[in-house]
């Protein structure tokens, strides 16, 4: 590979790591916001659109506040589990800048993880076919955790949204 291409590729990874962790931030924080807001908004409102003691299905008025809790406590436990998986990351570079030969090289990921885009344009940078993005030769489980609590957590948003919907649609 030309060292043309190869500053190429090391912008483009530079620059999709940081649309990575940018985007990243903004949907934890838009669906914490979010959350927060739409529990609070039916915890305060929701008599004023829909006087309870005549009101049907409140099941599904009850399972939305479930929902949105869920958002609001699996955004908050990713953020410390990410924090956990900052800090094991800042262990490995600093133990490798020391020297300590008892670690394998890592790569440092944002706290999504690396996705296949990121990892195919390192691994082309360095030359190697077959690598995938790892600490000490296997998969980070703090990150992925932390990645597949963000659909979750989505997940729950969506169910809280329609929850709410169905609850006012059917006493109204």
């Amino acid at each position: 590979m030309d060292e043309e291409r190869r500053k190429d590729i090391s912008d483009a990874w530079d620059w999709l790591h940081k649309y990575q962790l940018s985007n990243s931030q903004l949907f934890d924080r838009s669906i914490l916001w979010l959350s927060s807001a739409g529990l609070g908004f039916s915890l305060a409102f929701i008599r004023n659109i829909v006087p309870l003691d005549n009101a049907v299905n409140v099941c599904f008025l009850h399972y939305s506040w479930w929902a949105f809790i869920f958002v609001i406590l699996i955004t908050l436990c990713s953020f410390l589990i990410s924090q956990c998986g900052i800090e094991k990351q800042f262990a490995q570079s600093r133990s490798e800048l020391e020297g300590n030969e008892d670690h394998k090289p890592s790569i440092l990921i944002s706290q999504c993880g690396i996705e296949k885009q990121l990892a195919q344009s390192r691994s082309e940078l360095e030359g190697n076919e077959d690598h995938k993005p790892s600490i000490n030769g296997k998969d980070d489980l703090l990150f992925r955790i932390v990645k597949y609590m963000s659909y979750v957590s989505m997940g729950f948003y969506i169910f809280a949204i329609i929850f709410t919907t169905l609850f006012i649609q059917f006493n109204t």
